[in-house]
């Protein structure tokens, strides 16, 4: 088993308002992204299926 590189205090919240808190930040921050993107940019995004994660396991 792996240790965790963050602190526990930094650690995700497993509390279901936090969770969904992220997800919003990621759709957020994926659409804030999308949208600073040049037009060639987004359709080379929109055709490889792109997504930008804030989670833990998003790497993985």
């Amino acid at each position: 088993m792996t240790t965790p590189c963050l602190p526990p205090d930094d650690l995700p919240s497993l509390d279901p308002i936090y969770r969904e808190l992220s997800w919003e930040l990621e759709e957020v921050t994926g659409e804030i992204f999308y949208n600073n993107c040049d037009p060639i940019i987004q359709d080379v995004l929109k055709q490889c299926g792109w997504d930008i994660t804030i989670r833990r396991k998003g790497l993985f």
